[in-house]
């Protein structure tokens, strides 16, 4: 008996991308951060081939707290990600590899983590456990997001 694996559709691109920025940007809203849109972006051929969450990144000597919700929403965006992707049989370790360190995310959190005082792990937990208490407004923002390409920040 084989294994099956879910072929990542635009379908499940597009909604994957969606939870992303959805994840940002519900963290940052919850961490005080003002938050202007969430959008994704399509291709002349309609596909949607990135997002992005607008808001302002914290001043270099914002507080300790302002800075750790701001490592949080940075692994948000890939935690929601990831578990909209397993959730649909399309999460592959090969998929989990590039989520958690091939992005600009990341490199961000590399760039500012000095200022986060808190580690990796911690953020990282601390957006799973973000994820798991709000996944029905998360899912539920996600899709609207999937279907408009815009959201305001005020829609969060």
């Amino acid at each position: 008996m084989g294994t099956s694996t879910v072929e990542l559709t635009d379908a499940i691109d597009t909604l994957g991308l969606a939870y992303h920025e959805v994840g940002h940007g519900l963290v940052a809203r919850a961490s005080g951060m003002a938050v202007r849109r969430l959008r994704l972006e399509r291709s002349w051929s309609g596909r949607v081939t990135c997002g992005y969450t607008l808001l302002k990144q914290p001043e270099p000597d914002a507080a300790t707290t302002v800075w750790r919700g701001y490592a949080v929403m940075l692994f948000a965006g890939v935690t929601a990600q990831a578990r909209y992707l397993d959730q649909v049989g399309a999460l592959t370790s090969r998929v989990q590899a590039v989520l958690d360190k091939n992005t600009g995310d990341f490199e961000d959190w590399l760039q500012h983590r000095h200022l986060c005082g808190i580690t990796e792990s911690a953020a990282r937990r601390a957006a799973a456990a973000y994820c798991d208490t709000h996944w029905p407004r998360m899912t539920r923002l996600a899709e609207r997001l999937a279907t408009n390409f815009q959201l305001s920040g005020s829609a969060l």
